[in-house]
């Protein structure tokens, strides 16, 4: 009996055949990719949107009801009133997007301001690690009210701002510069202490001792004063005469030393516990957000106090910067 065989092929895919497969793939991979990325972005800046849309309302509510002590629900540390200059303002930052300008379909409106409206409106492009500063301008005598916002971080192409870089080079030219300290170095005020040290306050006598001491301090020289339950606090001589006197009550009394430093003349500061700003917070060379006592380090480690009132300014350039005190190594 004749028995028909079936033949059965081993035959399997060719190289060429693979290498069509494989670069198909990668045309579909090369296409996918852009598209997924750029949905990202859009993504990140949507989120981006949404903070500001919501800064905007918070500045708009403190504006409307004249709240001069809301703050910033995301930053408790930003007061939306600016004392300086009469304006509501929060600054949005860091931005999430990832890439300069926008990705977004253009014009952008919040709050009825379009991105098509101009430099006094509408100024700057998004970047990495940029900000949005979303300010209401009060009517004056010369102009109306109107709502502004400042975006920075993108690349700058000649009317946009950017973010100042770090100085690399030391900001003290007439002095020898000490190493960039870590920045886990000082973290608070008893480690500002720790570093420079300080003055100890003396204690106060019995009463009807009738002890004279003098003090004598210099311009910047930190103080530690520990009251009766032995709680501490610290102060800066912010006065650029020093701080002289005798104590009251000595023989040779001058009414204005007391056994509790008094900065109440300025002549001293009390130093915040806030934690410290750092050249590194410092946004096109300004520090926002600041109060009198507040601490700032530079990028040589040097230590500054502030001993102004206004809530933003520019980071100390110097000894003679009359809105910060350079603190005294009273180690040395």
């Amino acid at each position: 009996m004749f028995m028909k065989r079936k033949l059965k092929s081993d035959r399997g895919f060719t190289l060429a055949e693979l290498l069509i497969v494989v670069a198909i793939i990668g045309v579909l991979v090369a296409i996918a990719i852009p598209i997924f990325t750029s949905q990202l972005e859009r993504s990140r800046e949507a989120v981006d949107l949404s903070d500001v849309r919501s800064a905007y309302a918070e500045v708009m509510m403190a504006a409307i009801t004249g709240d001069t002590s809301a703050t910033y629900t995301k930053d408790s540390g930003q007061k939306i009133y600016k004392e300086m200059d009469g304006t509501y303002s929060i600054m949005v930052t860091p931005l999430k997007q990832q890439k300069d300008d926008w990705q977004t379909p253009l014009p952008i409106t919040i709050g009825g301001v379009s991105s098509n409206a101009g430099d006094t409106y509408w100024k700057g492009i998004p970047g990495p690690k940029g900000y949005c500063e979303i300010t209401y301008h009060p009517q004056t005598s010369t102009g109306n009210e109107y709502v502004s916002f400042y975006w920075t971080g993108g690349t700058d192409n000649g009317n946009n701002p950017t973010l100042t870089p770090v100085p690399t080079q030391p900001i003290f030219p007439t002095e020898t510069p000490t190493p960039t300290i870590p920045d886990n170095t000082i973290t608070d005020v008893d480690s500002v202490v720790n570093k420079w040290g300080s003055y100890n306050w003396p204690s106060e006598p019995a009463s009807g001792a009738g002890i004279t001491i003098k003090i004598d301090l210099d311009y910047g020289q930190l103080i530690s004063y520990h009251d009766s339950n032995n709680n501490v606090k610290y102060y800066v001589v912010a006065n650029e005469n020093g701080y002289k006197g005798r104590e009251l009550g000595s023989s040779q009394d001058q009414g204005h030393y007391y056994w509790t430093p008094d900065g109440a003349n300025g002549d001293l500061i009390a130093i915040t516990k806030n934690p410290p700003h750092t050249w590194k917070n410092a946004i096109n060379g300004v520090i926002y957000n600041l109060s009198k006592g507040d601490i700032y380090i530079d990028p040589q480690g040097y230590t500054y106090i502030y001993k102004a009132t206004s809530t933003n300014q520019s980071v100390p350039n110097g000894v003679g910067n009359s809105q910060w005190v350079k603190v005294l190594d009273n180690k040395n």
